[in-house]
């Protein structure tokens, strides 16, 4: 009914991305229309359909590359800076691309779309470039203006990632301890089932490392269980929640001196990463699944292969 055909390329690299803040408005009523819906959809297809996801995000830049910006424009940026900084190997660019996201957001006014925007800057966009630590107020504000209009998928992806940015930051374990258990709990009260299993494996590793769970390497606690949850997980083809899962097993095992077990779980973490593209995690798995390598080579352990 739009006429509009999801691209399978990239749109053609753009020499003066700041420049596009002062693009034309788009006003076509069908194109429009179209970047509504895309903008409804490619978050689910982020997480669970990579291909479906790429096309989305392709066609949300063209369309705004030809026929102007709009509000939506600024969501389909901040995807797109994300693809480039991580599977399409162009960080400058990305980066430009996210801060003409930022930017877009009080050209339209646009608070509906302020959470989304800000949340996916600091965690997939801004941590190529500048320290993690610096980005953590961006992933409140994003938070709270998630809270403040709404938006409670991404108030809780603000959340989440909080806390998970702590722990990947190497702040101490206390800290992320009790900040986990904050916003597990907002998220719970928020009822968002998929964010729950989002932050749930890390707060229970951090358990584990304190010495509050009950396993050092198996995630089985009060606050997550791997038999009850990544069974259904893996079977719904669950990949954020997943490769989260398998990178704190990995993670854990390591620690642990357990290396034959931190790659076999790095490599199912491997396997769901594009669940996780763009974000601090996936540096992190490649650095720990490299150590857990070079652990069995020493070891000279068959199991590591």
């Amino acid at each position: 009914m739009l006429n509009v055909s999801l691209l399978d390329q990239q749109p053609n690299s753009v020499a003066d991305v700041a420049g596009l803040i002062d693009a034309p408005i788009m006003t076509d009523p069908y194109q429009l229309a179209a970047m509504q819906i895309m903008a409804y959809i490619v978050t689910p297809a982020w997480a669970v359909s990579p291909k479906e996801f790429q096309q989305i995000t392709f066609t949300m830049v063209d369309l705004s590359l030809r026929y102007g910006n709009c509000a939506e424009s600024a969501f389909g940026y901040v995807w797109y800076g994300t693809l480039l900084c991580e599977s399409l190997g162009n960080i400058d660019e990305g980066y430009e691309f996210g801060r003409l996201s930022v930017a877009l957001l009080d050209r339209f006014d646009a608070r509906e779309l302020k959470s989304k925007v800000l949340v996916l800057y600091a965690g997939c966009i801004g941590v190529w470039k500048e320290h993690v630590k610096e980005l953590l107020p961006i992933h409140l504000n994003g938070l709270q203006n998630g809270l403040e209009t709404g938006d409670l998928e991404f108030a809780c992806y603000g959340a989440a990632e909080y806390a998970q940015y702590l722990f990947l930051a190497g702040l101490p374990l206390n800290q992320v301890r009790d900040s986990s258990q904050q916003k597990l709990s907002l998220i719970e009260h928020l009822k968002q089932r998929f964010h729950i299993d989002y932050l749930a494996p890390l707060l229970q590793g951090t358990l584990n490392l304190l010495g509050e769970g009950e396993s050092r390497t198996t995630l089985l606690g009060p606050i997550y269980n791997e038999d009850d949850h990544l069974p259904a997980l893996v079977e719904q083809k669950q990949l954020t929640t997943v490769f989260v899962a398998y990178f704190i097993k990995s993670f854990l095992s390591y620690l642990f001196e357990d290396p034959a077990q931190a790659v076999r779980d790095g490599q199912m973490a491997r396997v769901h990463s594009t669940g996780v593209a763009g974000t601090l995690f996936i540096p992190a798995e490649l650095f720990y699944s490299s150590l857990a390598r070079i652990a069995c080579f020493k070891g000279m352990s068959e199991e590591c292969y």
